[in-house]
């Protein structure tokens, strides 16, 4: 780990607003596909949209912080610090408190969990519902500058991380661990290559643009020099066509057609 990074800076992919003031606040930032589909919403710091511009979700008070999306179209989202909202279909969305406060590093679903990646005073930590956030168990998280988590059976975890030594070179890292347990043990150290994503959280600083965790890091990289001006790469659909965002533009790209604006805002 680098002198110049933070101690606990860790991003997740969830999301990845900003604060925003002025115009720059409707800019999309985020976008969450709905899995097996190529359905989802995008959001920026003040609202939640579907692609196409047509339904507004979890409207509510407080940055936009992390939107991430379920198999069965259900939408969760993280508002400032401490709220939880859950657009099922056809159901009233709902808000519910978060079990600690802090920064978001990222939201995304885990074998019909959701895992919420957060930055508190106690450290990064990983909160974990499988009820939609009527209960949580929070649980630390060994220190990795991106990770990407996996929940095996019987309630074990495994943490596959990327850190970045600019002294000695880049590794790439695995953690097994159980929910609830704040108890860590690696189990791999191999050369970065071996760490392929897709991330569900990383740095702050990383440079790259907003992830929600299901773009897979080294693919689209290939595809950075040919991105229309203003477009960052969030996120790939069921297809494995690429998702960005300018401005206030959804951009999808596919072999076929290259890349083409769907206006998912105005």
């Amino acid at each position: 780990m680098c002198a110049w990074l933070p101690a606990l800076a860790l991003l997740a992919v969830e999301s990845i607003a900003s604060p925003a003031s002025g115009d720059d606040a409707d800019d999309l930032v985020g976008l969450a596909v709905v899995p097996g589909t190529d359905d989802g919403v995008a959001w920026s710091t003040r609202s939640i949209q579907s692609f196409d511009g047509s339904r507004v979700l979890l409207p509510g008070t407080g940055d936009v912080a992390a939107v991430t999306a379920a198999s069965d179209g259900t939408v969760f989202a993280i508002r400032g610090q401490d709220r939880f909202g859950v657009a099922a279909p056809n159901a009233a969305p709902v808000w519910l408190p978060t079990p600690v406060a802090g920064k978001t590093m990222g939201l995304v679903v885990i074998a019909n969990r959701i895992a919420w990646f957060v930055e508190t005073d106690q450290g990064v930590q990983l909160a974990l519902t499988a009820d939609q956030g009527r209960h949580w168990k929070v649980q630390s998280l060994p220190f990795v500058d991106e990770g990407h988590l996996e929940l095996r059976a019987g309630g074990v975890l495994e943490l596959d991380g990327y850190i970045h030594d600019c002294h000695g070179g880049d590794d790439s890292v695995r953690y097994r661990g159980r929910i609830g347990s704040n108890h860590w043990r690696r189990t791999r150290t191999a050369a970065e290559t071996a760490y392929r994503g897709p991330s569900h959280y990383k740095p702050s600083d990383g440079g790259d643009g907003p992830l929600t965790g299901a773009v897979d890091t080294w693919r689209w990289r290939d595809q950075k020099e040919q991105l229309p001006d203003g477009v960052s790469v969030i996120t790939a659909d069921a297809r494995g066509r690429l998702l960005g965002v300018a401005k206030r533009d959804v951009w999808r790209w596919s072999r076929a057609a290259g890349w083409q604006a769907l206006r998912a805002r105005r």
